[in-house]
């Protein structure tokens, strides 16, 4: 029986006072923060967040089966609340990252639990949770968008037939070479094919309106794909107590993870990304290396998934091990924390081959000029005779049951020991942070005008955290050899615009717009830093409205994050603040196009979230306040239940021209231009 093991194991003699009295030189000394905030102030030169990493350690899966049945459980009722554990690690956070298509990155930091049996059904329902989450989301955005690709794929239907007859009636009459604007403003072109023109242009700006509410990524459309999890696993003292030596427990787990896709690290060094070569026969006497960039090249077991994300992990590498204690004299083997697995004098030989590991990573990423993820679960201080945390690492480590933080930022190295769950721990949870290290590459530019490559223009995105698909307009435009690329800068704000004979476009994302039909930068460089201040002023009432909903969300444990005119509370549901009367609207969206709104925050809330609910009843009841209850309980305009919306013309395409000049806030980059708002400002004339 599983609980029968659980329990033996979780029953199982530890050695006495383990946690009350563990004691190492560097744990004394730090100081018990929890993590570093999630979201950094804009810096001109700070390191920005290359991928959102999630990390746990000390699980101690037998412990917690064992204290939620005390009088004993069923295989089902095991695997049920095994089931709930793993879906609990999963916090909102994730969810979004997989909305943002970014790649989360998840470590396992050992001690998940001593029971062989119990690892192979928590890991195997931890990946299938991923990809049911993963699923789920796929089909909810093919949901939101697919209306909007049907209907422009009948525009483009419509494009094409009045394209074909136009044009047909041009060459047929010799005006193909003649005519130099649009036929409908021609007074000698027949009224049916002026008509036609007109037509025409209307509805390529419906379809340009469409394709600008549609993601960059052409995944959305695609049949779900599972793609490759970034998951790295090591092993704790209690993973060895269910096997007789250390070979038997490495080999064991070497087999389940390579079933199950996750990178199993011990006394090795890998970087991101998918590659069979990261196992390896012996893990025990011969540290591997697979650090040089020509293996990637030649790796024939890398699929497009480590393609498509390697910009991402390209400044990264990680090694990782148990660590063991061989620096610690005061608990150790001889304490049996590993029980009969291993001597003492076998904990030391582990301790120095994975100590000889660290050096050898931190060689290769200093010779390399990447950042170095050094994950162990027992900490520095016992597999180090001298600790001390270097620069350009980030350090994961469990084992004490004693949660702390460190960090120097200026030396840019921090250690995460702060999401161990312990024998008692009730709130289960994958931890996050983020890694910092792609650099602006224009964070050096003085302010001005300078002319720049598309490869930069994609550099700064993914510095921003906004990685676009790619810049072929403009790669387009600038191979023709007549047009020119220009970033502006001005007090820490920027622009990228294109210009060429017919004009002047700016650019948002991978998308260009045509401001105006000169091409002169210098009046873009010279009203830059006005329509910066003409939009901030426009917006920031606005924006402050939006952060004071963001923050009262955030308080019940909603996400609050904001995009356009929308502040979201969970997946589903969210709250529209109108840009133009200030009315505010509580929806449930299923999927894109459809809403279902109600009267009031309380409402929308307990239909479609309890937890949610009940937080932000504890909050009224706590704060008491005329405001928050408001807030939760005034009424707004109610649609009938899920009704179908004009999307063109809905809060949708509201929201998203607002989002678009919202990244003045969030990013600090223009990406639109009214010259009308520059009038009575000191403004530099065409």
């Amino acid at each position: 029986m599983l609980y029968d093991e659980c329990l033996r194991l979780a029953k199982a003699p530890s050695p006495p006072a383990v946690f009350q009295n563990y004691e190492t030189n560097a744990l004394a000394s730090l100081p018990p923060i929890s993590t570093l905030p999630s979201l950094l102030e804009f810096n001109e030169t700070a390191l920005r967040e290359c991928s959102p990493v999630y990390y746990i350690s000390d699980l101690h899966l037998e412990h917690q089966i064992a204290n939620k049945f005390p009088d004993g459980a069923t295989e089902k009722q095991v695997e049920r609340y095994l089931q709930t554990i793993v879906r609990n690690l999963f916090p909102e956070a994730f969810l979004e990252d997989i909305a943002h298509n970014l790649s989360p990155i998840v470590l396992f930091a050992g001690d998940i639990c001593a029971s062989f049996k119990l690892a192979e059904l928590f890991y195997a329902k931890f990946i299938s949770q991923w990809d049911k989450l993963e699923r789920d989301f796929h089909r909810t955005r093919r949901k939101q968008f697919i209306p909007i690709q049907q209907e422009l794929d009948s525009l483009w239907t419509q494009i094409a037939e009045l394209e074909q007859s136009v044009n047909e009636w041009s060459s047929h009459h010799g005006w193909t070479n003649r005519a130099t604007k649009p036929l409908d403003q021609y007074d000698s072109v027949p009224p049916e094919i002026r008509q036609a023109s007109s037509t025409l242009s209307t509805l390529k700006e419906q379809a340009s309106s469409l394709r600008s509410q549609l993601p960059d990524d052409l995944y959305w459309n695609s049949p779900f794909k599972k793609h490759f999890h970034f998951v790295y696993a090591i092993l704790g003292n209690h993973e060895l107590w269910d096997f007789n030596n250390l070979d038997d427990c490495i080999r064991s787990y070497q087999d389940l993870f390579q079933k199950l896709e996750i990178c199993f690290l011990h006394n090795n060094i890998a970087w991101f990304g998918k590659t069979n070569g990261i196992f390896c026969n012996d893990y025990t006497h011969h540290p591997q290396l697979l650090i040089e960039d020509s293996a990637v090249d030649n790796d024939s077991a890398i699929d497009d998934d480590f393609h498509y994300y390697s910009h991402i992990f390209q400044s990264a590498m990680i090694v990782g091990g148990i660590g063991f204690a061989g620096c610690n004299s005061k608990f150790n083997a001889i304490n049996g924390i590993y029980q009969n697995a291993l001597s003492r004098q076998e904990e030391i030989e582990q301790s120095n081959l994975w100590h000889s590991t660290y050096l050898s990573a931190l060689a290769s990423a200093k010779a390399q000029n990447k950042l170095l993820i050094v994950l162990t679960h027992n900490p520095i201080s016992d597999w180090q005779a001298t600790p001390a945390f270097l620069s350009n690492c980030i350090y994961f480590s469990g084992h004490s049951h004693r949660n702390f933080f460190q960090a120097e930022p200026n030396q840019n190295f921090y250690c995460y020991a702060d999401n161990q769950i312990g024998y008692h721990g009730t709130h289960f949870h994958l931890k996050r942070i983020s890694i910092y290290r792609n650099r602006n590459p224009f964070a050096d530019y003085p302010d001005g005008c300078y002319e720049v490559s598309s490869t930069d223009y994609l550099a700064f995105y993914n510095y921003m955290c906004e990685p676009i698909a790619g810049n072929g307009r403009v790669e387009y435009q600038l191979k023709q050899g007549n047009s020119h690329f220009y970033m502006i800068k001005s007090e820490g704000y920027y622009g990228f615009f294109l210009t060429s004979k017919s004009g002047t476009c700016i650019c948002a994302g991978g998308r260009l717009k045509k401001i105006s039909k000169s091409s002169d930068i210098r009046y873009f460089q010279l009203n830059f830093s006005n329509m910066i201040r003409s939009y901030w002023n426009a917006l920031s009432p606005y924006r402050k409205a939006q952060e004071e909903i963001s923050n009262y969300v955030k308080r019940f444990g909603g996400t609050g994050t904001i995009h356009g005119c929308i502040i979201d509370i969970d997946f589903y549901c969210h709250i529209f603040l109108s840009p133009e009367d200030g009315e505010i609207t509580y929806y449930y969206s299923p999927f894109y196009g459809y809403i279902d709104a109600y009267p009031n925050l309380l409402e929308l809330v307990q239909s479609n979230n309890p937890e949610l609910a009940q937080n932000l009843l504890n909050l009224l009841s706590g704060s008491g306040t005329v405001s928050d209850v408001s807030l939760a309980v005034s009424h707004s305009h109610i649609h009938d239940s899920f009704i179908p919306i004009d999307i063109k013309n809905s809060l949708y395409a509201v929201s998203n021209r607002l989002n678009q000049l919202q990244r003045l806030f969030e990013k600090h980059i223009l990406r639109a231009w009214n010259d009308q708002l520059l009038l009575g400002a000191d403004c530099v004339c065409q």
